[in-house]
């Protein structure tokens, strides 16, 4: 089986999937900030393409599985138009075609986002959606929702094309599993932020509960780590405290170092035009350490999250109550293994990759 992935951006974590997923290319556009092609696995392939690229693997049927980004994802959706027209004319002119599958976990209701911040009426945005991201979705072979508030929100747009039997659909939680420790599972008194410096993953946020809260944690520390635009802002407020780190742009060897040491990990993800948090990375990573998470409901997994003894917040809370749950966490007697016996046996991911990409 000749299989591909076409990720519009890429990121370092996609590389290292790669060493467990299904062998197949991976093809990308653009990286994001944290991509690092020296963690490319052995005998792993990875090219930087041109949209044009994909669009001549589709007509000429050059793979038999192209896995692209989901239906719902809005900055995706020109794209994949585009690609389901060139399957289907494809289909039509050489009787078969190249198989999507995708990975879903938008759990936003994007039209209502988009009809509030264009102005536009929102029965207009969402007959606008319905259309395209359902004919996008009828063109897919096999899609795995990442969460179960990713199936709610494609079934609440598109509800008749998402109950036909094509594509074949199955939910599997985007849940990892226990890491590996490459050091002494210790748990030091160490808050941590991981992620980009912006006002969507509330990093100043976190700050401010984190000065309010530190007077109350004798010998606690925050790590704070990352990049992005408020990086002059984290840096001003971090300087003048002594018991704050800041690390920026980490290498992936120095986020594992910190993860593998911490207590807790406080992602405070915040509503924002056009994107609510799926899952979140740092989420997913913090939990594989056995950290203690604090996160908004804005995550696809904070049903997840508040049944299994974590902390999930609202992400307008105040600082001062922030605070209160940042020392309650720091407080918490729970060791790594009781956190990640909670976690599946196999990592989410991988389990739906080997059911998108186990057959033909």
């Amino acid at each position: 089986m000749r299989l591909a992935r076409y990720y519009r951006t890429a990121r370092t974590v996609h590389l290292e999937r790669l060493a467990s997923f299904y062998p197949g290319e991976l093809l990308y556009q653009s990286t994001m900030y944290d991509f690092d092609l020296t963690q490319l696995p052995d005998g792993a392939s990875a090219k930087r393409v041109r949209f044009a690229d994909v669009l001549r693997i589709v007509w000429r049927r050059e793979v038999d599985f192209l896995e692209l980004a989901e239906p719902y994802a809005p900055s995706a959706i020109p794209q994949n138009l585009a690609l389901s027209v060139a399957r289907r004319i494809s289909s039509l002119i050489h009787g078969d075609s190249v198989r999507f599958t995708a990975y879903a976990i938008e759990n936003a209701d994007l039209p209502s986002k988009y009809a509030a911040q264009w102005h536009v009426p929102l029965f207009v945005m969402r007959a606008i959606f319905k259309l395209s991201v359902g004919f996008i979705y009828r063109s897919f072979d096999r899609i795995v929702f990442g969460t179960e508030d990713a199936k709610r929100n494609y079934i609440a747009l598109i509800r008749s094309s998402v109950r036909r039997a094509s594509p074949a659909t199955r939910v599997i939680e985007g849940l990892p599993v226990a890491r590996e420790m490459t050091s002494p599972a210790s748990r030091l008194p160490i808050l941590i932020f991981l992620g980009a410096f912006d006002h969507r993953k509330g990093v100043m946020r976190v700050i401010d509960a984190w000065e309010i809260a530190n007077a109350h944690l004798p010998g606690a520390r925050l790590v704070v780590m990352g990049k992005g635009p408020l990086e002059e802002r984290v840096v001003a407020r971090l300087a003048r405290d002594e018991r704050a780190e800041l690390i920026i742009d980490p290498s992936r060897d120095r986020i594992w170092d910190v993860l593998e040491s911490g207590t807790a990990l406080c992602l405070l993800s915040q509503p924002a035009n056009g994107w609510k948090e799926q899952i979140g990375l740092p989420i997913v990573e913090g939990l594989s350490a056995g950290l203690e998470i604090i996160a908004t409901t804005e995550t696809g997994i904070a049903q997840w999250l508040e049944a299994h003894g974590h902390r999930v917040v609202s992400p307008s809370i105040a600082p001062d109550d922030l605070a209160l749950v940042m020392k309650a966490v720091m407080s918490s007697s729970r060791d790594r293994s009781e956190i990640t016996s909670h976690l599946p046996a196999i990592d989410g991911r991988l389990a739906a990759d080997r059911w998108l990409h186990s057959h033909g």
